[in-house]
């Protein structure tokens, strides 16, 4: 098991930030609305196919990132789940 540390993270994401800035970008798109979830417990395990699939869309993640930026929602440890799922959906645009 790895660990990363959040000085390390810090670094990462303003770097992946700052690549944007400097292509000129100031705005993300967000092309897709939703994607297929797989379960945790079947996620992580690649000797067997995952069968247990549920639809999660963007624009509620987005909404509830968007919430915890303006103060009227907590952050959680689950909000770095909707962050993924944002930057998977930026990032896959510009493979």
């Amino acid at each position: 098991m790895d660990e990363i540390t959040l000085d390390e993270l810090k670094v990462i994401v303003e770097k992946l930030l700052q690549y944007h800035e400097q292509k000129g970008d100031s705005t993300l798109p967000i092309i897709h609305e939703y994607y297929w979830n797989i379960a945790t417990e079947q996620r992580y395990n690649p000797h067997v196919s995952p069968t247990d699939f549920t639809i999660g869309q963007l624009s509620f993640d987005l909404q509830h990132l968007r919430e915890i930026a303006g103060g009227d929602r907590e952050p959680t440890g689950y909000a770095l789940v909707w962050l993924g799922q944002l930057l998977i959906a930026i990032g896959g645009e510009e493979a």
